[in-house]
């Protein structure tokens, strides 16, 4: 075998092997464990000789804002904190625990996830002493100076749902909201930061604005600070902490650096596949159709990159209507992103054939591309698989891969194939039809990085950008589909990337089509 075959499989696995060590010897040094439950997991803090009961928070996220630090964070400062599964109780669960004070329990509602926390407590309102809310309107809750006991609201200066949760403009405008002053019992203006009414008497109000948007709000040092402060300073039993030292970036940067190295393992595993018995009858130069950028090519790239944007809410939208969560289908957003893929890439497909450009003869072994894609998956599972054992998730900020639980292996099955249609549609356009003969390897990634995922970024930048410059995204009507958006750009960056190294070394669609249909899936459900 070649050596320059190896040096990208044995510099992801450094990769592997830095970040996987970095995440695992500053997790291990903290002391956290973190143990599966009942669907869900808790984070259980340091074990301490003789230790009394523990104060107890229940976190409920939501899939728009990731759990992020918040539960390693709890727990390292020495709370017990639990995230219940599907349907699961978190307030009783957290009751049944030994080691926690039944006294001591604390509620924090992430985004949506607001709405349990509030039910919850309206079902056993003496079960619990605080709450902290992420991120989240109030909803049509029987709310005053007295209930929900001991409440904070953590509300990011730069959110995009303000309109959606609240009916404001701007986030900033929450203060002055009138169910706010009834909230915290007050006539005037909330001011940030001051802790109004007694912890004592369960009264305490506090509403807090770090510069944060919505989808980052789990990964923010402030929103971090400002929750462990808040449990420590309203949770009976809970030590004196200093909120402001957070070590949760660093298993966040090894998180990311083993992401990196597990897709250059994945491309690696790849590149030496090819040269076994067997395999070695996918490899080949890849074959352009495209002699030059000419009209009809720069149309072609055009319609591959704003397509899949002009109709991105639409598509959406169709989704949510017409494949709504089901006994098959059972992810309401995966099934939204799947119709958007599958339709943009059909329109995509059939205008770009309306333009009578050239084609290259880019498939062949069907059968043998299936096998290879199902290699290079199973082998990348079973690093992700060896990584969950020792407590570490090739991800960073929420993007990445992790293993599936029983339940998510059905939905991928589920999936699958239309992910892999969405792709094969989508690169039979960027190999077939787009690839430039006398590109080299540089210009060709890029071309194809940005086809996929040029016009994602510049809508985004313009949505941010006015939200940054004005207080309110551009398209404030659909927040949802924004922030979305935010975790959908670097999966079509890498797999743009994964695509691209893979055609130049078979000169065949399928390959690339088939592992990239794979990753969309494992990320979305997964996600």
């Amino acid at each position: 075998m070649p050596q320059r075959r190896l040096h990208l499989f044995l510099f992801g696995w450094l990769l592997i092997a830095l970040g996987a060590g970095l995440a695992y010897a500053v997790q291990a040094g903290s002391g956290v464990r973190v143990q599966a439950l009942a669907g869900g997991q808790v984070y259980l803090p340091p074990p301490v000789a003789a230790a009394p009961r523990l104060p107890g928070v229940v976190i409920v996220p939501d899939g728009q804002v990731p759990l992020g630090a918040l539960g390693w964070e709890l727990a390292r400062h020495g709370f017990v904190a639990l995230v219940p599964g599907p349907g699961g109780d978190g307030l009783s669960q957290m009751r049944a625990m030994a080691q926690v004070d039944a006294a001591a329990i604390g509620l924090l509602g992430i985004g949506a996830g607001a709405a349990a926390v509030l039910h919850m407590a309206e079902a056993a309102p003496d079960s619990y002493r605080a709450m902290l809310l992420l991120n989240a309107g109030l909803g049509a809750q029987a709310l005053g100076p007295a209930l929900p006991r001991n409440l904070a609201l953590i509300y990011g200066a730069d959110e995009e749902f303000a309109r959606h949760a609240w009916g404001v403009e701007r986030a900033g405008e929450v203060t002055r909201h009138p169910l706010l002053a009834r909230l915290f019992g007050i006539r005037a203006e909330a001011d940030p930061g001051r802790v109004y009414g007694s912890v004592a008497d369960g009264r305490a109000r506090m509403l807090l604005m770090p510069p944060v948007t919505h989808a980052f709000a789990g990964y923010s040092r402030a929103v971090v600070a400002g929750s462990v402060g808040w449990f420590a300073r309203t949770l009976p039993g809970a030590r004196a902490v200093d909120a402001a030292n957070q070590l949760w970036i660093w298993p966040q940067l090894g998180g990311g650096l083993a992401l990196a190295g597990l897709l250059a393992v994945l491309l690696g595993g790849f590149e030496i596949l090819l040269t076994l018995p067997g395999f070695e009858m996918l490899a080949g130069p890849p074959d352009s159709a495209a002699a030059g950028r000419n009209m009809t090519w720069w149309s072609g790239w055009v319609l591959a990159s704003w397509v899949p944007v002009l109709g991105y809410f639409a598509f959406l939208g169709l989704g949510a209507t017409y494949l709504p969560a089901g006994a098959v289908f059972q992810q309401a957003v995966t099934n939204q992103v799947m119709g958007w893929l599958v339709l943009s890439a059909v329109i995509n497909l059939l205008l770009t054939l309306a333009l009578r450009g050239d084609q290259a003869d880019a498939y062949g072994s069907p059968g043998l591309s299936l096998a290879g894609a199902a290699v290079v998956l199973g082998g990348g599972y079973g690093v992700v698989a060896a990584l969950a054992a020792v407590g570490v998730a090739p991800m960073a900020m929420g993007l990445g891969l992790r293993a599936l639980d029983g339940g998510e292996w059905g939905q991928a099955l589920a999936y699958l194939p239309g992910f892999t249609l969405a792709f094969v549609l989508i690169l039979h356009n960027l190999h077939a039809r787009l690839s430039v003969y006398a590109d080299d390897a540089i210009t060709q990634y890029l071309s194809n990085i940005a086809a996929l995922s040029a016009g994602m970024a510049v809508i985004l930048a313009v949505q941010y950008g006015w939200l940054f410059a004005t207080g309110h995204v551009l398209s404030p009507e659909q927040p949802g589909a924004i922030v979305l958006a935010l975790r959908l750009l670097p999966m079509l960056v890498a797999l743009g990337g994964v695509a691209t190294f893979m055609w130049r070394r078979t000169g065949n669609v399928l390959p690339g089509a088939f592992v990239c249909g794979g990753l969309a899936t494992w990320f979305m459900v997964a996600a």
